[in-house]
């Protein structure tokens, strides 16, 4: 089978790589290829959340993938929410890559959680899992890992128009999402370059819960753009 493009999916705060496994499994029977990752403290990953306090060090086991890939490969960096700050911060070094977000959290340059006035993206972490399916809520609660609070707030991705901003981009904008709802989406959209805006009838996980219609919505991205 030849292989037609390579998907790199990053995962947001309290989940790992296994919440992709849905998609994995369906983007890889469709021929293309897949990678997955922890970021650190996440999922499979050794370090503890307390420990780290810089989100260099969160997203590290992103830059090391990206910089063992040759530089004359395109990828489609694909981030689910808070992963935005992940998809950000590649952007600057790796600016050949095509980025997805999936109801993701995104901020201005030079900007973290706090100079962003926090208060208008109250979205509750506790329930970082809102899906549907009930199986999937339990696989959640079994391996979902506490996340470093500080590194996170304190996070300020600097980029450029230059090179972030020569990059297409596409926002998946979940209509039912109850962690961050599409009022907060929308202000984040607008805080960023975004190429293509496309809507799903999805709570704020559907990878999980609607992975059909994400798999075609990805295609459709890969097929546009890269």
């Amino acid at each position: 089978m030849v292989i037609k493009h390579h998907f790199v999916l990053v995962h947001g705060l309290m989940h790992g790589a296994w919440c992709w496994y849905k998609t994995v499994d369906l983007l890889r029977r469709t021929g293309h290829r897949v990678t997955t990752l922890d970021l650190a403290s996440c999922g499979t990953h050794p370090a503890d959340p307390n420990t780290i306090s810089k989100f260099t060090v969160y997203n590290q086991p992103l830059v090391d993938l990206l910089l063992l890939l040759p530089e004359t490969e395109k990828i489609l960096l694909v981030g689910h929410s808070m992963a935005g700050f992940s998809v950000l911060d590649t952007m600057e070094r790796f600016h050949r890559i095509l980025k997805v977000y999936i109801s993701a959290v995104l901020l201005p340059s030079g900007h973290n959680l706090p100079t962003l006035q926090a208060s208008k993206i109250l979205f509750l972490i506790s329930i970082v899992l809102h899906v549907a399916g009930g199986q999937d809520v339990v696989l959640g609660e079994m391996l979902s890992r506490p996340y470093p609070a500080g590194a996170m707030m304190t996070a300020a991705i600097t980029y450029t128009n230059e090179k972030h901003g020569t990059v297409p981009s596409v926002y998946i904008k979940c209509l039912q999402d109850k962690v961050i709802v599409p009022e907060v989406q929308e202000f984040l959209i607008e805080l960023n370059q975004i190429s293509q805006i496309v809507e799903m009838e999805s709570d704020h996980s559907p990878m999980l819960s609607a992975p059909e219609k994400f798999h075609q919505i990805l295609l459709a991205t890969s097929d546009k753009y890269a």
